[in-house]
Formats: structure tokens, C-alpha cells, sequence
């Protein structure tokens, strides 16, 4: 064996020891979910307010050719995902919220998080299928 055969068997070993087994790097689906729910106790309550009325509108559209799941969303779709949670935070009569108005940045956040939670997950099962 050369010595460079060796160099790389040597480091090999040091980067993966023996008991390890490199399958352990990755969590399940359902790992994965549980996590993120932990994360998301975490969130102040006005923001998990705000997380569970996104995570409603999401409910509405995961369907199979939802524009949840097109190759690019529709930014504009999004904006008025995060309108509507605003309207339902600030009622109808509130006027209309700015792009700079917090609840309008906040929402925009978690429903991007959530659309790529979902499209992964959505990834995810079509390949097993």
C-alpha cells in the first residue's frame, strides 16, 4: 500500500471513526416535525398568534398542482397571504398595512418558512412514490 493509500485510510478513520455510522447525519420526517414545533414554542405569542394563522392558509393550499408547490411562487400570492393575516390581526376597518408595518414583515417570514417546510416535506414523499 502506498503511503498516500495510508494518509487517506488514516484520516478516514479519524473523520469517521469505527461506530459511526455517516446514515445518523440525517433526521427523520418525522424528527424533523418535531423539531420545528419545539422551535416554534419558542416563538413570542403575538408570533405564534400570527404562525398558526399562516399555518391555516397554508392548510387551504396544499393540494397536488397548489402554487404552493410551483418551481417559483408567486411573490405577489405571498404578499397577499401576509394582508390577509393582517387583516385578520387588525380587522377590515384598519385601513390598509404598509410593507413595512411588522405584523406585514413578520407573516411574510413564516409563510416563506412554511412553504419551504412544506415543499420539502412535499419533495420528499414524491420521491418515495
Amino acid at each position: 500500500m502506498s503511503s498516500f493509500q495510508e494518509y487517506l485510510q488514516q484520516a478516514s478513520q479519524k473523520l469517521w471513526p469505527d461506530n459511526f455510522n455517516p446514515d445518523q447525519l440525517e433526521m427523520s420526517e418525522e424528527d424533523t416535525y418535531r423539531d420545528y414545533e419545539r422551535m416554534k414554542r419558542m416563538y413570542p405569542r403575538e408570533a405564534r398568534f400570527i404562525a398558526a394563522m399562516v399555518e391555516d392558509l397554508c392548510d387551504r393550499l396544499e393540494y397536488e398542482g397548489s402554487p404552493m408547490f410551483d418551481e417559483q411562487p408567486d411573490a405577489v400570492s405571498i404578499y397577499r397571504m401576509a394582508e390577509e393575516v393582517w387583516i385578520r390581526m387588525k380587522g377590515r376597518d384598519a385601513g390598509n398595512p404598509g410593507p413595512d408595518d411588522p405584523v406585514i414583515q413578520l407573516s411574510l417570514i413564516l409563510i416563506c418558512n412554511e412553504f419551504h417546510m412544506r415543499r420539502c416535506r412535499y419533495r420528499q414523499r414524491r420521491r418515495l412514490f
